[in-house]
């Protein structure tokens, strides 16, 4: 393993093949780290597991339907960060309340002290949102990823809950207006012209 002097990995050679690195992190196969356990992973050093890297293009392991995270792995564990975009958003409910759902259950779930250190940051634009999940450290990374997968489904399914009390009074707003049977005649006749 290779570090600059910042204390950032810049190299970690294993089985006769080089990975960058960048920052604490290092993108490596799945496949080629799948029996490494957490507590073997150096204090300061975060293993991404990824499908795969082609022609210096890591493809990332999918975790979620609906987030779009990237989550690496260190002693004891799992350091997970959110990041989306508005226009790249495709989720039937608004990134604002989306956000604002995963940022109130991750602080719910700090105080229950499942998760730790959850930060969000949001511009109008770009939401990115990071927090850390403790894991036993006799996990294997095949093993710590197939949690971080169950756990984020879960996450996911949270989320929508807390959505539903997010959007309550809206949908109490919108039931209050009328249905389009009510309104037919009325813009039947705003649409007929007046006889004078």
């Amino acid at each position: 393993m290779l570090f600059d002097e910042y204390g950032d990995v810049v190299s970690l050679e294993l089985d006769g093949e080089v990975y960058e690195g960048s920052g604490h992190k290092v993108s490596i196969p799945l496949a080629k780290v799948a029996d490494v356990r957490l507590e073997e992973i150096p204090e300061g050093v975060y293993i991404e597991p990824v499908e795969r890297i082609e022609d210096n293009v890591v493809h990332c392991i999918s975790y979620s339907e609906t987030l779009a995270c990237e989550v690496c792995y260190g002693p004891g564990e799992a350091l997970v960060e959110v990041v989306e975009r508005r226009k790249y958003w495709e989720g039937y409910v608004g990134l604002d309340a989306y956000a604002e759902a995963l940022d109130g259950v991750l602080r719910e779930l700090q105080s229950r002290e499942i998760v730790l250190d959850p930060h969000a940051e949001w511009d109008n634009d770009y939401f990115m949102c990071q927090f850390a999940v403790p894991l036993p450290p006799h996990l294997t990374l095949e093993e710590a990823v197939a949690a971080m997968r169950k756990f984020l489904r879960l996450l996911s399914l949270a989320v929508k809950r807390s959505l539903v009390d997010i959007l309550a009074p809206l949908v109490e707003e919108l039931r209050k207006c009328p249905s389009l049977d009510d309104l037919e005649e009325e813009m039947i006749s705003a649409l007929t012209p007046l006889s004078g």
